[in-house]
């Protein structure tokens, strides 16, 4: 009887410091991203996106199945990839990114990392078209948009839909026309958006909420603020 009544205890304590500790990870980890993504807003450059980028590679080493930790130092580089002036760091950066993110989409606990996780990997395969978009174009473009609607799928993703269509966009512009459903879109992401924020602040302020004030001032640009 003593013998199962200590065995009780011991995974009761086992389970206590398991949570204790899971809890500090995600302290630590919400800690650093959010001092990274201040001092991105006070200095944004390729030179802090790296040192910023490095600091999420010392996160993720250390917390190896952490999700944000790894989420934000794809992002941090794909960042990076958008504005370097070095194509040897552009390939480098991509070729990382593609190594990873495939990582990230199984480290996803629930939907809403999921949904990240692939806006996140259409963000990957639309920088690479972006970087050349008549070798890439024709290799990714099916990937860009599968990533995207399995975001939008999973939960409505803004950042997902917004991306997907500037990409369309794109698209439109290379055939010399015009994407007829730019501004629905646009609006629909915006909405999204809204609601998304909402969400983050419920569950955590850890998760991305990048991409609402560009959607706001393409809507300004493209659709004379008339909502359709």
């Amino acid at each position: 009887m003593k013998a199962r009544i200590y065995l009780i205890l011991f995974l009761i304590l086992a389970g206590t410091a398991v949570q204790a500790q899971n809890s500090s990870i995600e302290k630590e980890t919400q800690e650093v991203v959010l001092k990274s993504l201040e001092n991105l807003e006070k200095e944004y450059s390729v030179e802090s996106l790296r040192k910023e980028s490095q600091m999420m590679e010392r996160l993720s080493s250390k917390y190896k199945n952490d999700w944000a930790a790894k989420y934000y130092l794809i992002y941090f580089k794909l960042l990076i990839l958008r504005d370097s002036k070095s194509e040897e760091e552009k390939n480098n950066i991509f070729s990382f990114c593609s190594q990873n993110i495939g990582q990230l989409i199984d480290m996803s606990k629930n939907n809403k990392e999921k949904s990240e996780a692939y806006a996140l990997k259409g963000f990957l395969f639309l920088s690479a078209v972006s970087m050349d978009p008549m070798k890439n174009g024709p290799q990714y473009s099916g990937e860009v948009n599968s990533a995207f609607e399995t975001a939008i799928k999973i939960n409505n993703n803004p950042r997902a839909l917004f991306l997907n269509t500037l990409f369309k966009e794109g698209m439109a512009q290379f055939l010399k026309s015009k994407y007829p459903d730019l501004c629905k879109e646009l609006f629909l992401a915006n909405k999204y958006f809204a609601e998304d924020l909402g969400e983050v602040k419920r569950l955590t302020n850890i998760y991305p909420t990048w991409g609402g004030s560009v959607v706001a001032n393409k809507i300004i640009q493209s659709c004379s603020c008339k909502n359709e």
